[in-house]
């Protein structure tokens, strides 16, 4: 009796039992029955291979964590990373992607789209109208709360300029592989459509994005905020945690807490002495 063949996803490794739609990580898996042709196979040497400078949002903000390419080079958001922002409750994250989300519409003439999934949409309207944002009629909303929403469509959809996604235990669950398998399809997403996405996960102490330390291999960069370290208790540091593809893997900048927001300031005296 012959042996039935089988494959494996492209993208997971999953076993499939012939090309199709991998029903976990939704990859479709296309080519498997077209003969191989070495003269179109993809591949390319890496001196043909044209340099691009990264293109980046610069948004006078907080730049400095999200890095440069050079010395000569402007600091900002290069437009196709996936970056996961952490640090423990009261940090500021949302506070900070709030402000990025506000700042980029006039610079990316598109809409910034922001998950929200820590509280209601009429919650977060609230407290934003603290902040005196420029572009809440730039900035369009979805709730994650509750059922499931078919992001990727409205993502699609759109063609935002910025995704925030707040939080991504609200979209993965509990489980560390439907989160690392999220980020790889934002990652797709973010260089087909030059989108960057901010994706914020609470940690601990120690740094551990709260179970999914698989995604730290998965995403671009690794920014968490640290707070209650420094003589007031209001200054915020944001400090890129040893990765960044776009950047300085050591990058860092400080903020004050402030009823209106999170403002930019220069480093304290406990570190510059």
């Amino acid at each position: 009796m012959a042996k039935k063949e089988v494959i494996s996803c492209q993208r997971c490794g999953v076993t499939l039992p012939k090309a199709m739609t991998c029903p976990r990580c939704k990859h479709p898996n296309l080519g498997y029955e077209q003969p191989f042709d070495p003269s179109q196979d993809g591949t390319v040497l890496l001196s043909n291979v044209s340099a691009k400078q990264v293109e980046r949002i610069t948004t006078g903000y907080c730049d400095i964590i999200f890095g440069r390419s050079n010395d000569k080079s402007p600091y900002g958001i290069a437009v196709t990373s996936v970056n996961l922002l952490g640090g423990i409750r009261g940090t500021g994250k949302s506070t900070l992607a709030m402000k990025i989300a506000d700042l980029c519409p006039p610079l990316t003439g598109k809409e910034s789209l922001y998950l929200g999934g820590e509280q209601s949409l009429e919650e977060i309207r609230g407290y934003c109208g603290r902040f005196n944002l420029e572009n809440m009629d730039k900035i369009r909303m979805l709730s994650i709360m509750g059922e499931p929403k078919n992001v990727f469509k409205v993502i699609q959809y759109w063609k935002p300029g910025v995704v925030i996604v707040d939080s991504l235990p609200k979209l993965a669950g509990k489980d560390p592989e439907t989160a690392v398998e999220l980020c790889k399809v934002f990652k797709e997403m973010a260089v087909d459509l030059k989108c960057p996405f901010i994706i914020i996960n609470h940690s601990t102490k120690d740094d551990d994005f709260a179970g999914f330390e698989q995604l730290q291999h998965d995403v671009d960069a690794l920014i968490v905020g640290y707070m209650g370290v420094f003589e007031d208790p209001n200054i915020r540091e944001f400090r890129v945690a040893g990765k960044n593809r776009f950047g300085d893997g050591y990058a860092n900048q400080f903020f004050v807490m402030r009823q209106n927001g999170l403002f930019p300031i220069k480093p304290p005296k406990e570190v510059t002495g």
